[in-house]
């Protein structure tokens, strides 16, 4: 690292032999107190050196290794595990993990599934990361898969390791805001913002609600501008990866049950947002995110048909929306009989049931 060359070509390549060396090949069973105390101390170097260069996905993918390995020493385990969650945590939040990429992705869930559970909780951590303030400095597609790569990780945590209950308390508990601020105000189209009145005036299935939607509104944003943009070519692929990933997140939240008060609570909100005479702070700006979705469909077809739905789940009966999917006139009767539902239900549910399995397995 000292010589300046990039980590990626010098450093990282060659810290992989000693890695697997010095954590798996040599053992300790016949080793003399001396060669095992000198071991140990091996291993706290190469450790403290891979947290340097923590935000590169090679090393993530070697300290999953490291943690896995040292399940023989309980005490050694957790104490590598809250240094590797102390290191990474921050620079998630601050958008410095490299997440562009499909690997890298599976790398960070891989270390975070790796370290012991009990470093994990209370899940106060993975909150105040989800909700930290991010900078979309200019709204890059880079930083936008960094932002939507830390909330996929750490959604996936919470869906997987914590009941719904314990987080929203913990959530209530810490008086968590939605992470807006001034740099992200101005890449928010939608005027999602807008709406959202103060924490300490939402009970917490309102705010996890309302980030879920704030995902949606900037990153279903985001991708329109980049395949309606003559310059941008195939810059998003990735980034419409990560975002059908994140839907098929909040179709398992709703749908399995896992977390019913924040679908609720969307659901609430979304009906809310299709009254006259609402308070517009209780609502949500659901036909601007319906519209950009509508535009979206010629090229990406997929998401749009998971957001249809998702938008099932939570009952959105618009009758003028789905007769533009269905391509027909709205008609009372569609609705009624609950046949825009069972269209989606039937087309969807092969693909959604394995690819959701999957992932939670």
């Amino acid at each position: 690292m000292a010589s300046g060359q990039s980590p990626v070509t010098h450093c990282i390549p060659a810290l992989v032999p000693v890695v697997e060396d010095v954590f798996l090949v040599r053992g300790t069973s016949s080793a003399s107190s001396f060669d095992l105390k000198e071991l140990e101390t091996q291993r706290e170097v190469l450790v403290s050196m891979l947290l340097r260069l923590v935000e590169y996905h090679q090393v993530l993918e070697l300290l999953s290794v490291v943690l896995n390995e040292s399940h023989d020493s309980e005490e050694r385990w957790r104490r590598w595990s809250r240094q590797v969650v102390d290191t990474l945590l921050p620079l998630l939040a601050q958008g410095r993990v490299r997440l562009e990429s499909r690997a890298a992705q599976h790398s960070l869930q891989r270390v975070l599934t790796s370290v012991a559970p009990c470093v994990l909780r209370p899940v106060d951590s993975l909150l105040r990361t989800l909700f930290s303030e991010v900078s979309l400095v200019h709204s890059t597609t880079v930083a936008m898969e960094r932002w939507l790569g830390m909330v996929l990780a750490i959604l996936l945590l919470l869906i997987s390791q914590g009941k719904e209950e314990v987080v929203l308390a913990r959530l209530e508990e810490l008086d968590l805001c939605l992470p807006f601020t001034s740099s992200l105000e101005r890449h928010d189209p939608l005027n999602v913002a807008a709406t959202m009145p103060k924490c300490k005036q939402q009970p917490p299935e309102q705010i996890m609600a309302r980030f879920l939607m704030q995902v949606l509104g900037l990153v279903s944003n985001h991708i329109h501008c980049s395949v309606y943009s003559p310059l941008a070519g195939e810059e998003s692929l990735y980034l419409q990866e990560q975002f059908s990933h994140f839907l098929l997140y909040c179709i398992y939240m709703f749908e399995s049950g896992s977390y019913c008060r924040v679908a609720t609570a969307v659901m609430q909100m979304v009906q809310q947002g299709k009254e006259m005479g609402r308070d517009p702070n209780s609502c949500l700006p659901i036909d601007d995110i319906n519209s950009l979705f509508l535009e979206l469909a010629p090229k990406c077809p997929m998401l749009m048909f998971k957001w249809c739905y998702l938008l099932t789940l939570v009952n959105f009966s618009d009758q003028t929306f789905w007769a533009q999917i269905l391509r027909t006139q709205p008609h009372d009767l569609i609705l009624e009989q609950g046949y825009c539902k069972t269209v989606f239900l039937h087309s969807f549910c092969s693909h959604a049931h394995d690819h959701i399995a999957y992932l939670f397995t």
